[in-house]
C-alpha cells in the first residue's frame, strides 16, 4: 500500500493524538467530515475513512444525522467475532496439503489481487531498500564468505543480535543457543523430527498455519486439533484433558499472534501452559513468526519466557517483518540443541551465509526498531478499516475476529456459503483469498475464509476487492 492511497492514516493518526490530547474532549462532537476533507484537502471517502478507523478503535461513535462524537471510554470490541472452534478429539492423519499446494501456486500470478492467499507482510512497510544497500556492500566487502562452508548453527553476528532482540520477548539466551534456519518453516520440521518421529501425535491449535500441516504432513505424524478462543488462544482445559486421554509427543502453538485468528494468550495462561507441558514433559515448538506485530507495545512475553525445563523450542522468522525472500529464521531448541543441530548440518549445511551478515549490520543499526514500530501502528488501522469493509458488504451473519496483532482476518461465513467456491468464484475475478479447510485437517472450517490487510497496492483496491468478494458471497446465498 502506498504512502499516498492511505492519507487516511495520517489523518486518523492526528486526529486520535488530538483526542487523547484533550484537544476534543469525551462527549464533544468532532469535526464535520467535510470540514475534515477540506481542512486536509481530500475526497469525503478519505475522511469517513479516517473517522472509520477511529470509530474502530473504540475513540469515536457515529450518531445518525449528528456526526461522530469522542467516547467516553475505549473499549474492546467483540460483538460478532467467529466461535471458539470444537474440533474432534482424536488425532488424525494429515492429507490437504496438494490442495494447500493448488491455494498457495495462485499468488505467483503477478496480476492477481492477493487479498490472504498468503501471509506476506505489505511491501511498503518493508526496509527492502535500506536491506539491499547493505547487502550490496556485503557482498562487495565479504564475497570470500561465500567460497567455504559456513557454522551449521548459524553466522555468530547474527545470533547474537538474535539474542538481544527476543530479550524483550522475555527469552535470555547466548548467541550460542541460537540456531539459524532458513525461515520459520524449516524451525518447525527441524524442531519436530527432533523431538518426534513418524507415527507420533502432535497437538495444534484449530484452525492453525498450513505451513505447520504441512511440517506434520511431511513427517508422517498425526495431528490433534486442540479448541482454540479467536481472541485468547488455546484452550488449556481442553489441552490438559487431551493430555490425559491420549499420548501426545509433542505441541506446536503460536500463543503470541496465532496466525490465523491473531489471538494471543494471557502472561497468565503462557504460565499455566509451560507448567501443564512441563508436568507431563511434552516439548513445545512455539511458532513466533508474527510475535513481533502485536499490537501493545512493548510486545508480550513469549511462553519460552516461563520455560523451566528447557524442553521449549522457540521458533522465529523475519518473513513477516523485513521480507519472505531473504528466508532467514532461528530456533532457540533448549535441552534439544545438539539434535537441531545435527538435523540442520544434515539437511542444507546452513542457512544462506551473505543473507546472514547482511541482516546482523542491520540489526545492529537499530533501523529494525523503527520498522517494527511504524508497521504495527499501520497494520492496527487498516484491519480497522478491513473489518468495516467485510461489515458493509458481507452477507448478514458473517462473523470477523478482531485480532490484537499482525494483518490477518479470520471471517466465518454463514454455512451456506462454501469457503473453496469463493476461492475459485473469486479467482476468477482476479482475487486470491485463503478458504478456511486449509487451516485445519479434519476440514473443520468449510464456511471459513483468511483474509489479509497487507500487501494491497492501494485502498481504493483493496476496498473495490472486499466488495468484489462480497457480492460474490451474497450471490451464492441466492
Amino acid at each position: 500500500m502506498s504512502g499516498s492511497s492511505f492519507r487516511y492514516e495520517t489523518i486518523a493518526r492526528e486526529l486520535s493524538d488530538a483526542i487523547r490530547q484533550g484537544t476534543y474532549p469525551p462527549g464533544s462532537r468532532m469535526p464535520s467530515v467535510r470540514q475534515i476533507c477540506r481542512q486536509y484537502e481530500v475526497s469525503l471517502g478519505t475522511a469517513l475513512l479516517a473517522f472509520r478507523v477511529l470509530e474502530h478503535a473504540g475513540l469515536l461513535s457515529a450518531r445518525p444525522k449528528s456526526g461522530f462524537y469522542v467516547q467516553s471510554q475505549t473499549f474492546a470490541e467483540t460483538d460478532g467475532e467467529p466461535v471458539p472452534s470444537r474440533p474432534p478429539p482424536e488425532p488424525t492423519p494429515v492429507t490437504g496439503g496438494r490442495l494447500t499446494f493448488s491455494v498457495l501456486s495462485t499468488f505467483r500470478d503477478p496480476k492477481l489481487l492477493r487479498l490472504g492467499t498468503t501471509a506476506t507482510p505489505s511491501e511498503d512497510l518493508l526496509p527492502l531498500k535500506a536491506l539491499g544497500r547493505i547487502l550490496s556492500g556485503v557482498a562487495r566487502r565479504d564475497y570470500s564468505a561465500t567460497a567455504t562452508y559456513g557454522d551449521p548453527a548459524g553466522h555468530l553476528g547474527l545470533r547474537a543480535q538474535i539474542a538481544r532482540r527476543i530479550a524483550e520477548a522475555g527469552c535470555y539466551c547466548s548467541p550460542d543457543e541460537i540456531v539459524i534456519t532458513s525461515g520459520c518453516q524449516e524451525s518447525t520440521v527441524l524442531s519436530l523430527s527432533a523431538v518426534a518421529q513418524a507415527g507420533d501425535t502432535i497437538a495444534i491449535e484449530s484452525p492453525t498455519f498450513y505451513g505447520i500441516l504441512h511440517a506434520i504432513e511431511t513427517l508422517g505424524m498425526r495431528a490433534l486439533e486442540v479448541p482454540t478462543h479467536p481472541r485468547e488462544g488455546v484452550d488449556l482445559d481442553a489441552l490438559e484433558t487431551l493430555i490425559q486421554q491420549q499420548v501426545i509427543k509433542a505441541c506446536v502453538l503460536m500463543p503470541s499472534c496465532q496466525n490465523p485468528l491473531g489471538a494471543s494468550m494471557s502472561t497468565q495462561n503462557k504460565r499455566r501452559l509451560m507448567a501443564l507441558l512441563a508436568e507431563a514433559n511434552i516439548p513445545l515448538i512455539e511458532d513466533d513468526a508474527l510475535g513481533e506485530l502485536t499490537f501493545t507495545r512493548p510486545r508480550p512475553k513469549a511462553a519460552k519466557a516461563f520455560d523451566e525445563t528447557g524442553n521449549a523450542l522457540y521458533c522465529g522468522s523475519f518473513s513477516k517483518t523485513l521480507g519472505p525472500g531473504y528466508r532467514l529464521g532461528w530456533i532457540v531448541p533448549g535441552r534439544h540443541w545438539e539434535s537441531v543441530v545435527y538435523l540442520k548440518a544434515v539437511t542444507n549445511v546452513h542457512a544462506p551465509i551473505l543473507s546472514q551478515v547482511m541482516l546482523a549490520e542491520f540489526l545492529g543499526g537499530g533501523g529494525y526498531t523503527r520498522c517494527i514500530n511504524r508497521a504495527v501502528r499501520l497494520y492496527q488501522q487498516r484491519a480497522g478499516v478491513m473489518r468495516q469493509w467485510i461489515r458493509d458488504f458481507f452477507p448478514i451473519g458473517t462473523r470477523v475476529t478482531n485480532p490484537e496483532c499482525g494483518f490477518l482476518l479470520w471471517v466465518e461465513l454463514p454455512s451456506e456459503i462454501n469457503g473453496v467456491e469463493l476461492y475459485r468464484r473469486s479467482l476468477t475475478k482476479g482475487i486470491g483469498i485463503a478458504p478456511g479447510i486449509i487451516f485445519s485437517p479434519t476440514d473443520s472450517y468449510i464456511h471459513h475464509i483468511r483474509l489479509s490487510c497487507a500487501g494491497i497496492a492501494d485502498a481504493v483496491e483493496a476496498q473495490q476487492a472486499v466488495q468484489i468478494v462480497g457480492r460474490i458471497a451474497k450471490d451464492m446465498l441466492e
